[in-house]
């Protein structure tokens, strides 16, 4: 006489589950129900056929349930049907959480170079460090940023003289932390353009008879000197002109800069000088910026002109 037993129903499978999701989700027998009760609320679905379940509610989860449980009943539609059912309990994680929510750090080119060859992670790990970031809530949780490349974030940040990093803490099943606000300050301040202007414009004139004519721009522009460094530092700019020429002639006027008392040319010339923290605004338009000094004997034609601007740290009379 032979004797048959059915095998038991294997026990579904429950994926993590954290206080804000809204959902349930793990794996069953394909054709089964599942059943789950989420603050009072209960929700009955059928395993897929890849056998995947998703039991959702109106509420999060929520810190009311320290667990939660997933019944699978056998489908009743099965050959032999014998009412058998699994159950899968899970714990109700809190997500990580990241502090201080605020932090800033500042930096110097010693610290990009040390960093300079560390991979994006490395870099994450060094700001989060230098910010005092803690991450808890679950084990395992690495620091992450929306940023793509951070190291060249710091480095742009050595012109601009600050950034910004939004710093979350991801378990590893993908579950992020509200992001830390991580300011970024390079420490040794810098000395740079602020604001170049890609190209001016003289607009459209005759040309003259008799005299020479000045022809101011016709557009506003400005160029922004940006000094951060402390202890009131001297700079000194100046412009070398590049290409002058009129339809790929050789231009026979003049590019000048009112202030600079003499016309540009293939040397530098000095166009400012200043000192102290903060943007410094040089105009290039009006009465005081760029003119075309034309002469009678130019060619008609388009203007095309190449300015080369340099920016200098000097030293103060004092040495500063």
């Amino acid at each position: 006489m032979w004797k048959f037993e059915r095998p038991g129903l294997p026990q579904p499978t429950l994926d993590p589950v954290h206080t804000v999701d809204t959902s349930l989700k793990g794996t069953g027998t394909a054709g089964n129900s599942v059943t789950a009760t989420v603050n009072g609320e209960t929700q009955t679905a059928t395993v897929a056929a890849d056998g995947r379940y998703q039991l959702t509610f109106a509420q999060p989860i929520s810190t009311n349930n320290q667990t939660v449980l997933v019944t699978e009943m056998e489908n009743s539609n099965a050959d032999v049907f014998t009412g058998e059912h699994a159950s899968v309990t899970g714990e109700v994680l809190a997500l990580p959480t990241v502090s201080p929510t605020t932090a800033t750090i500042e930096y110097t080119a010693d610290d990009l170079n040390n960093l300079e060859g560390k991979s994006q992670q490395e870099v994450v790990n060094w700001i989060a460090q230098k910010a005092n970031l803690k991450a808890t809530g679950a084990d395992n949780l690495v620091f992450m940023t929306e940023s793509v490349d951070a190291l060249q974030i710091l480095k742009v940040a050595q012109k601009t003289g600050s950034t910004q990093f939004k710093i979350y803490a991801q378990t590893k099943e993908g579950q992020k932390s509200s992001a830390a606000t991580v300011i970024a300050k390079y420490a040794g301040g810098i000395l740079a353009f602020g604001a170049v202007p890609e190209q001016v414009d003289f607009g459209t004139f005759e040309l003259p008879r008799l005299q020479s004519q000045k022809h101011w721009l016709a557009n506003s522009s400005q160029l922004v000197v940006r000094d951060t460094r402390t202890g009131a530092k001297h700079w000194q700019l100046s412009a070398k002109l590049i290409k002058s020429a009129v339809n790929g002639q050789s231009f026979k006027g003049q590019l000048c800069y009112q202030d600079a008392e003499h016309p540009l040319s293939d040397a530098a010339s000095l166009i400012k000088a200043g000192q102290g923290i903060g943007d410094e605004i040089v105009r290039l338009d009006g009465a005081q910026g760029l003119y075309l000094n034309v002469q009678p004997h130019n060619l008609a034609g388009t203007y095309a002109g190449e300015i080369e601007w340099t920016l200098q740290d000097v030293p103060g009379q004092n040495g500063g």
